[in-house]
């Protein structure tokens, strides 16, 4: 398996009406970070990374990924394959833990370092982006792959008899995925920026 993509959203939501759209869309590959305008940019990612989200040979990474999936797939009708969620592989490590298994929390665990999440609920359609905002969601795609990298080695060592933990939570994890946003419809929005100046 190649692992090229870890992915994250933020989003903007109306949340009476539980309508939204993506205004930030991020992509870190092993060496790089991307963050796209998702407000700018809407009329050509579909084209352009459909296929990025659909490769069967990429691991695509996100952390408690269903509200994500969820917004790529109505605002982009993205189909996400082979998906690897950090919740979901750390569910299947410590099936004991049950609530609270932010990417906060996990990389707290696993790297001892608490990361700035003041910004996690906060108005994406500003626009031009505050460095600090920007910051903040590059870094929170860019964590995933050393989550990856840490949960694979433990899900290595619970192989037995050749079945492999890794494989099976992928499939796992697409199977959900599936479920969750198989059924979604895409649609057309139009948005409105909010200028912070």
């Amino acid at each position: 398996m190649c692992i090229r993509d870890r992915g994250d959203v933020e989003t903007y939501t109306w949340r009476k009406e539980g309508l939204g759209f993506i205004c930030l869309l991020q992509i870190s590959a092993i060496d790089t970070d991307y963050v796209f305008d998702a407000i700018k940019l809407r009329p050509f990612l579909s084209d352009h990374l459909a296929d990025i989200f659909a490769d069967k040979t990429t691991v695509k990474l996100f952390h408690a990924g269903d509200y994500d999936l969820k917004w790529l797939k109505v605002d982009f009708g993205f189909d996400i394959d082979n998906l690897f969620d950090t919740e979901r592989a750390f569910r299947e490590l410590h099936p004991e833990k049950v609530d609270g298994i932010s990417l906060r929390w996990l990389v707290e665990l696993y790297f001892g370092v608490r990361i700035d999440k003041r910004y996690q609920i906060s108005d994406w359609r500003i626009r031009p982006l505050p460095p600090p905002m920007l910051d903040y969601c590059r870094k929170d795609s860019a964590l995933l792959l050393l989550l990856f990298k840490r949960m694979n080695e433990e899900l290595n060592k619970l192989t037995v008899e050749g079945e492999n933990h890794l494989v099976r939570l992928a499939i796992k994890c697409n199977e959900r995925s599936y479920q969750k946003v198989g059924t979604i419809k895409t649609r057309r929005l139009d948005v409105r920026l909010t200028s912070n100046q």
